[in-house]
């Protein structure tokens, strides 16, 4: 789960854009850099280029929210996502963003660098998320 909350006021037409239900798709695509849109890295293995949502708009059930400081989106991490430019802004966007793991997840590798980097987490695929880069910050109790 990725939370991003709003540090200034945000209208709807630079807010980031989800396309819902995306991350049931069953599908894995190469992540695209923010800034020129670019991929990571070419398509790889069991990864597909992420489809050109902007000329097919109609297509997708779109959500988006103007925000305002204090507001946060919370979504899925496999849910397609993005923003688009802010040249009406006379500010900068400010987003400030997390990741959430449930109890379950465990260590993936990826043929690019992950964003933000993980290069002092030095797990094995399929390893618990056991490490200080991942603190444990809420566990259920279970009642007898």
């Amino acid at each position: 789960m990725q939370h991003v909350a709003a540090t200034g006021p945000n209208p709807l037409s630079v807010c980031p854009e989800l396309v819902a239900g995306s991350h049931r798709w069953g599908r894995r695509f190469v992540p695209r850099l923010f800034i020129s849109h670019d991929n990571y890295v070419a398509v790889q293995d069991n990864y597909e280029q992420v489809p050109d949502i902007n000329v097919q708009r109609d297509d997708y059930p779109i959500f988006a929210w103007a925000l305002a400081l204090g507001d946060c989106i919370v979504f899925h991490m496999l849910t397609l996502h993005g923003a688009p430019g802010t040249t009406e802004l006379t500010t900068r966007r400010r987003a400030f963003s997390t990741r959430w793991l449930g109890d379950d997840a465990v260590f993936a590798t990826r043929p690019w660098d992950t964003s933000p980097p993980l290069g002092d987490v030095h797990l094995n695929a399929g390893d618990c998320m056991h490490h200080a880069s991942f603190p444990l910050v809420w566990k259920t109790t279970t009642v007898d």
